[in-house]
């Protein structure tokens, strides 16, 4: 009798280890599937950084365009074409050393930008420098300089919103990628442009 209640309770105690382990690799199963279902992270703009002062990082070709990619990257082509020859011209023209540091900033993220839509698609000649500018430029250069800052400062607001348009239809992902890294860069532009305007408008 003795040795039957001694099995029964080396039973019930093999028993429960059993119904505990099982209940551990529930707990570790359901936790496996729960983070194999995570949400991925939304795409954001990343943060603002300076990436250009340091080495240019070599650009990969996108395999996977559309035309509509090939359509958004000629358009953002086109515009910083443009703001690459306004930045040109300028650097031969302003007087101001703190205007001179602005265009050369635009002009170095002009043209890496360039460089990264020519991997989808083949980009423009260079565009000429509107006429207003170039008109200014026989003129006084604290004009030049001022006119510069404020049409830049129009130029880069307006392909901010055409890259906030432009993005979210472009079907590679590496292509979207690259409009979100864009992206900050000009808002840090427009910033930029924005504060020197002021500067250049309270100077006497």
């Amino acid at each position: 009798m003795k040795r039957s209640i001694f099995v029964a309770a080396i039973l019930c105690v093999a028993c429960g280890a059993h119904r505990q382990a099982r209940g551990l690799d529930d707990v570790t199963t359901t936790s496996a599937v729960i983070r194999a279902q995570a949400p991925t992270a939304t795409l954001e703009a990343p943060a603002i950084l300076d990436v250009y002062e340091g080495p240019t990082a070599i650009a990969t070709p996108i395999t996977s365009s559309t035309m509509d990619d090939v359509r958004i990257a000629l358009d953002v082509g086109h515009a910083t074409s443009a703001t690459e020859s306004r930045a040109e011209l300028a650097l031969r023209y302003v007087a101001d050393g703190r205007v001179r540091d602005f265009a050369q900033l635009v002009h170095d993220r002009a043209h890496e930008a360039k460089l990264q839509m020519s991997l989808v698609s083949v980009m423009p000649d260079a565009a000429e420098p509107p006429a207003s500018l170039q008109k200014l430029a026989g003129q006084s250069q604290v004009d030049f300089d001022r006119g510069y800052v404020a049409l830049e400062t129009r130029a880069l607001g307006q392909l901010i919103q055409r890259i906030d348009a432009l993005a979210p239809q472009a079907t590679a992902s590496e292509l979207r990628r690259r409009l979100l890294d864009l992206r900050p860069q000009l808002v840090d532009l427009w910033t930029r442009a924005d504060d020197l305007q002021q500067t250049l408008v309270n100077a006497p």
